[in-house]
């Protein structure tokens, strides 16, 4: 899935955590992401910190498989390229 999202919902707004444009966003929160991506460090973490309440991203994944383990997330949709999950 090219450009897999973290993305934030607030009111009518969205806004995206971080997608597929790295060279927007610079390396921090590039490098923060790939730590929690790769489990390296606790997502629920990264998520707290930028209040994300959906994630899409590959389902077969450490951080898709991390989410469905994960009291305060459930899955809503799943196909062959993607699930979202939302904050419960």
């Amino acid at each position: 899935m090219p450009g897999a999202a973290i993305s934030v919902a607030k009111s009518l707004r969205r806004w995206v955590y971080i997608d597929g444009r790295s060279d927007i966003f610079g390396d921090t929160p590039i490098r923060a992401y790939a730590r929690a991506i790769g489990l390296q460090t606790d997502p629920g973490l990264l998520l707290d910190a930028y209040a994300v309440d959906h994630v899409v991203f590959w389902p077969d994944s450490p951080l898709g498989r991390w989410l469905d383990r994960a009291p305060a997330w459930r899955r809503v949709y799943t196909d062959s390229l993607a699930a979202v999950w939302a904050r419960r």
